[in-house]
């Protein structure tokens, strides 16, 4: 699991979490959040333009969802 240095992801019950999943951890060093800059972009457009506009009953409705999504952000979204 890679990730940045928030709290979040170095509190003591997430890091035994992760350990007693047989998870790997690393993390970024202090003041590399811009690494993470492009994909915080992919899941805040994700959410806004798909996810929170639809209703998942299964987690093969969501998988379904975040495809399709994935395929129209790579192939036919306009991007900056």
């Amino acid at each position: 699991m890679n990730s940045d240095q928030g709290s979040q992801f170095s509190s003591d019950n997430y890091v035994s979490l992760l350990k007693s999943n047989n998870i790997k951890i690393s993390m970024n060093g202090k003041g590399r959040a811009l690494d993470y800059q492009w994909i915080e972009r992919f899941f805040r457009s994700f959410k806004w333009e798909r996810l929170n506009l639809e209703v998942c009953g299964t987690c093969q409705q969501l998988r379904q969802i975040a495809r399709d999504y994935v395929e129209y952000y790579n192939n036919m979204r306009p991007h900056q």
